[in-house]
Parts: C-alpha cells; structure tokens; sequence
C-alpha cells in the first residue's frame, strides 16, 4: 500500500484562524499604540514565514516494514523507518513520528496526517495498519 500526503487544508485553515485570534487579541489588548504595531508585524511574520506544506509518500507492506519518502516525485529514494512508539493513531488525525534509518545514521520525522491528506478510504487502510504495527491507539 502507497499513501500519498497532500498539503492539508485543515490544517492551512486552522494557522490562519490561530493566526487571526492573536491579531484580534493584539488589537483588543491595552498595549501602547507602538506595541501592538510590532506585536502585529510579528504575527504577520510568523505566518509569512511559514514553511510551505510538503507532500511526503508512505509505503506499508503487510509484513510491518514502513518506508517514507520526501516528495511526490518519482524518483525520490524511499527510506525503510519505524513508528516511534509516542505516535498517536485516532479517527481524527495521525501523529507519526518516524525513525529514519539512513545511511546508518538515524534521524526523525514528524508527520501529522489529518483526514483531507488522503482519501477516507486510504486514512481508514493506514489507521488500521498503523494499528497493527505498533502506534498507539487513543
């Protein structure tokens, strides 16, 4: 099985609505004019700054073996990892982290999946896998 994660929507909904709240709580605070000036152009700065949502792939095998890629080029070179075991598997989200074996260095990554990533069939397929091989359920 391949998922292929898409950039969020939810998520992207979610910064800006954060984002907004801090503005309106900014504007409606008892700060002097020059404050709330730079308190604004610094939440403005966080989400200019942003990094732009990846694509990553996910490969599950029936026999437990999970390998992630990078992109959602073709070419791009799958790395055999493990679900770390503070990974969160719910009907809402999945929160991942990853043990990369990598040129025998490990590294992690983080990845959130939220049910508009993937189709609710794939979401379903990849909870139930993630289930079984070892994140925890809550």
């Amino acid at each position: 099985m391949t998922f292929e994660l898409a950039p969020s929507r939810i998520m992207r909904a979610l910064l800006w609505g954060l984002h907004g709240l801090a503005w309106l709580a900014i504007g409606l605070a008892d700060l002097p004019f020059v404050v709330q000036g730079t308190a604004s152009v610094l939440v403005g700065l966080s989400l200019i700054m942003l990094p732009s949502p990846q694509t990553c792939r996910l490969r599950a095998d029936p026999k437990g073996a999970l390998y992630y890629s990078a992109g959602a080029v073709p070419d791009s070179p799958w790395v055999v990892c493990q679900v770390d075991g503070a990974s969160h598997v719910t009907p809402l989200y999945c929160s991942l982290i990853l043990n990369l074996q990598k040129d025998g260095q490990g590294e992690q990554r983080r990845v959130l999946i939220l049910p508009d990533s993937l189709s609710s069939d794939d979401f379903r397929r990849l909870r139930v896998w993630l289930r079984r091989w070892g994140a925890h359920e809550h």
